[in-house]
């Protein structure tokens, strides 16, 4: 459920088959999201950037590689709220520079 007044998202999503004309994968996915709420003292941002690789390791099965990083932004938006009312720990870390998340994944996968 989106509850936020102005939300804009942008996504591109691909994935190659045969990557080198080879049986190997390669995806890649880029996700930018900008959220300008409308109950909330707090605006964000939300970038992504995933690649991902898939290969055979055996004649049914197949391992897939992906690596996610993520960068996150908020934004104190000033008077929407007395000072009193807005969260001590939104705040501190609206002003903290980007926190970033970065997940590396292995999959294997079988098929019979």
């Amino acid at each position: 459920m989106n509850t936020a007044k102005n939300s804009s998202q942008y996504s591109f999503k691909f994935v190659e088959p045969n990557f080198l004309e080879r049986d190997v994968r390669f995806g890649l996915n880029l996700n930018y999201v900008e959220k300008d709420s409308s109950f909330s003292s707090f605006d964000s941002k939300t970038m992504i950037f995933q690649p991902m690789l898939d290969f055979p390791v055996s004649e049914n099965g197949r391992v897939q590689l992906s690596y996610t990083a993520k960068q996150g932004e908020l934004f104190e938006r000033i008077g929407v709220l007395p000072e009193a009312l807005l969260g001590t720990i939104l705040r501190l870390e609206s002003r903290l520079r980007r926190p970033s998340v970065i997940n590396i994944v292995m999959t294997l996968g079988y098929r019979a």
